[in-house]
């Protein structure tokens, strides 16, 4: 099972939109992340099981869309994709 959380305020100087990744699959599977935005390219994390992984952005002027992979499995077979849009 992952547990994805999309926590997302009104940005401000004190504010930021935040993304929570938390490995909840079995031990010995391994979850590989990328996060990608039109702005930058955080590259590919890869989280044990229990593990977590923060994002922290601030919106844009126009509109903000990132889109994030997972895989997990034996040679990542398994692979998700989704979009989120602010």
């Amino acid at each position: 099972m992952v547990v994805i959380v999309l926590c997302i305020g009104f940005s401000n100087a004190k504010m930021k939109n935040s993304v929570h990744f938390k490995n909840s699959l079995l031990p010995k599977n391994i979850m590989k992340i990328h996060r990608l935005s039109e702005e930058d390219d955080l590259g590919i994390h890869f989280l044990n099981p229990g593990q977590t992984y923060n994002i922290r952005f601030n919106d844009s002027i126009f509109k903000t869309k990132i889109d994030c992979q997972l895989w997990q499995g034996i040679n990542y077979n398994f692979f998700a994709k989704f979009t989120m849009v602010r």
